[in-house]
C-alpha cells in the first residue's frame, strides 16, 4: 500500500498520507514540502475528502488544517482557526458532529480530522491520524506558526 494518494479538486493539488502522525507533525510535514494541512472550504471539498477515506485502506481519519490557535499558551479561551490563518468564524463551512462543536472554553481536544463519513471532530496532542496536505503553489502562504 502506497502511503501517499495525490488528487485534484478545483485545480488544488491534494495528498492522503495513510501514515499516522500527531497533529504537530503531520502540519510539519506538509510545511518542510511547501504544502500545508488542507484548509476545507465547502461541501464539495469535505464530500472528496470523505470519499478518499472510504477508498483508501489505512483505515484511518485524517487531520484538517483547523485547530485551537490557543492550544498552547495561557488563553482561557479558544481560538478556533485554519493554518490559513482564517477564523473558524469567519468560514462559511463547517461539519461538526453535534458533540464536538468547537467551544470557546479551552480542552485538550484542540485538534481537528475529519471521518470517513465526512463529519469533522476534535482530538487532543497525542492522537494519530492520517492526514491531508494542499498544495501552495497558487495559494497565499500562511503566516500561522505552531
Amino acid at each position: 500500500m502506497s502511503s501517499n494518494r495525490a488528487f485534484t479538486i478545483n485545480s488544488d493539488k491534494i495528498e492522503f498520507r495513510a501514515i499516522k502522525r500527531n497533529y504537530i507533525d503531520a502540519k510539519d510535514e506538509c510545511e518542510r514540502e511547501g504544502k500545508r494541512l488542507i484548509v476545507i472550504s465547502n461541501e464539495k471539498v469535505n464530500m472528496a475528502l470523505k470519499n478518499v477515506l472510504l477508498e483508501q485502506e489505512a483505515e484511518c481519519d485524517a487531520w484538517i488544517g483547523l485547530y485551537d490557535r490557543n492550544f498552547d499558551n495561557s488563553e482561557s479561551r479558544a481560538d478556533w482557526g485554519w493554518v490559513s490563518g482564517k477564523s473558524l468564524s469567519a468560514s462559511s463551512f463547517e461539519n461538526f458532529a453535534d458533540e464536538y462543536i468547537p467551544r470557546t472554553s479551552k480542552s485538550d481536544e484542540s485538534f481537528v480530522y475529519i471521518r470517513d463519513d465526512g463529519v469533522w471532530e476534535r482530538a487532543d496532542i497525542n492522537t494519530k491520524q492520517c492526514f491531508f496536505c494542499e498544495n501552495l503553489s497558487h495559494k497565499k502562504v500562511n503566516d500561522v506558526d505552531l
